[in-house]
């Protein structure tokens, strides 16, 4: 066995995990689970033997994996049973539901968990393992520029069976995904996924990822007159780079099919955001054929893709929201008002949404609600105070894809800073008002965004270790 097996597994999940609903099924997140701790034992076993070594991006990112520890260390905390003085003292909500429950069992506990369901949190806590293993996975086999093409090649493609299929499932009316009938969110694009959400969650993360692809291919050389201006972007449309542009349109007419409001706005104003950034704060002068590749995606894709496939039905949808009617607003609203405050500092436990809601939720809402519509208050009810060791991560490898773009010369590495500061910020904007990073498949893939940002920055000319990020 060599770490191009272990490489070939991480292609497998890559592939895999968007296909049964996102992996959001028990038996595919312990499949996924099964593949990613595999392979991590795979890549140990070789480096025990010699065979294979740590990479610069690996070493850089040192004090991240110590904020993720700390997370862990975190997550762990709240599943260890302490003497319930404690628990009165650090966390006075949670030790008086204990109480309760032994009022009426009749049966005095001694000591008590933080979360309030240590079943639930567990499972969290081994899901997020599987998501740093993964992460880690990334910066250690994703190591040369063959490597990087690969991956980055791959996770376009397989947004490209997602909108399609997604596309063709609306359109002929049969909607089905992967596994049997669709039930919800008839009419509208979810590819593999349930919810129309998640897919665009998705595929704004795989376009950023081509986006980033498509800047890495542009020539360097400079056009001193409108000739060879054209002459180049002629070159750029007869080239490999036009298969690569058909695809990203796909992807947009894909996610426009989602019809999902804030899942259009954050590709949108996460690519606007960053191209921004790469055309005034990137160190260099934008060349044309760049400047005419962003306009196009900004410009085409919404007024002539968007025409065609229903982009004026997400406007509609924007237009006609009303924020009172919203229920997600209602239950939002009951997070950050009553169930935060009650639970404070040390969390109600990873992965106890589903489990403390209900004693919340206001009785004229009929619907049930497995997750909150916003990752960032289901992370601080949940997490506590080391909803902020996340935050940090996020923060810490968004600087480094800046850097990837501000300091590195070769257009490759340039251009995973481009997607992965572009992927991240467009799903976290979305995370405001849905639930995709606790769909493993799109948070494996904002993993994936992260590890990215570390590759473009740390990674040298071929792929290997180096001290110098202007290499």
């Amino acid at each position: 066995m060599s770490d191009r097996h272990i490489f070939a597994l991480l292609v497998i999940t890559i592939v895999w995990m968007p296909l049964p609903a996102g992996s959001n099924w028990p038996w595919a997140w312990l499949l996924l689970q099964l593949l990613i701790l595999s392979s991590a034992i795979g890549w140990l076993w070789l480096y025990r033997q010699g065979r294979v070594e740590l990479n610069q991006a690996f070493i850089q990112s040192r004090p991240l994996l110590v904020i993720l520890g700390l997370w862990l260390g975190w997550i762990s905390l709240q599943l260890l049973p302490l003497p319930m003085s404690w628990v009165r003292l650090v966390a006075p909500h949670n030790a008086g539901l204990v109480q309760q429950v032994s009022d009426s069992t009749g049966l005095m506990a001694s000591t008590a968990t933080i979360s309030v369901n240590p079943q639930l949190t567990l499972q969290s806590l081994m899901l997020s393992l599987t998501f740093i293993v993964f992460f880690i996975l990334c910066l250690l086999l994703i190591n040369s520029r063959g490597r990087i093409k690969w991956i980055l090649w791959l996770v376009v493609y397989c947004a490209l069976f997602q909108a399609v299929f997604g596309t063709l499932m609306t359109l002929s009316g049969i909607e089905y995904h992967l596994f049997g009938k669709k039930i919800d969110y008839t009419g509208v694009a979810t590819g593999t996924f349930i919810n129309r959400n998640h897919l665009a969650g998705y595929l704004e993360m795989a376009l950023a990822v081509g986006i980033g692809l498509l800047l890495a291919q542009m020539r360097g050389s400079r056009q001193h007159n409108m000739r060879q201006k054209i002459r180049s972007w002629v070159g750029v449309m007869l080239e490999k780079k036009m298969q690569l542009r058909l695809i990203l349109v796909m992807l947009v007419i894909g996610l426009v099919m989602t019809h999902s409001r804030m899942g259009n706005t954050a590709f949108f104003s996460s690519l606007l955001l960053t191209a921004l950034i790469w055309i005034f704060f990137s160190g260099r002068r934008p060349k044309t054929t760049t400047v005419v590749l962003i306009l196009s995606l900004l410009v085409v894709d919404v007024y002539i893709v968007g025409s065609w496939f229903g982009f004026e039905k997400v406007v509609d949808r924007l237009e006609n929201t009303s924020l009172d009617q919203e229920a997600r607003v209602e239950v939002n609203q009951s997070l950050a008002k009553q169930a935060i405050p009650d639970y404070g500092l040390p969390g109600s436990g990873l992965g106890t949404f589903k489990s403390v809601f209900p004693t919340y939720k206001d009785p004229e809402i009929s619907a049930s609600f497995l997750y909150a519509h916003n990752d960032y208050l289901q992370f601080v009810l949940e997490a506590g105070a080391g909803a902020a060791l996340l935050l940090v991560v996020v923060m810490v490898s968004l600087v480094t894809a800046y850097r990837a773009m501000r300091f590195r010369h070769d257009p490759l590495y340039r251009g995973l800073g481009f997607a992965s500061f572009m992927g991240v910020m467009a799903i976290m904007l979305h995370s405001s008002t849905d639930f995709n990073l606790q769909i493993p498949a799109n948070a494996l893939m904002f993993m994936l965004m992260l590890a990215l940002a570390w590759i473009g920055c740390h990674a040298n000319r071929h792929g290997r270790a180096s001290n110098d990020i202007t290499t």
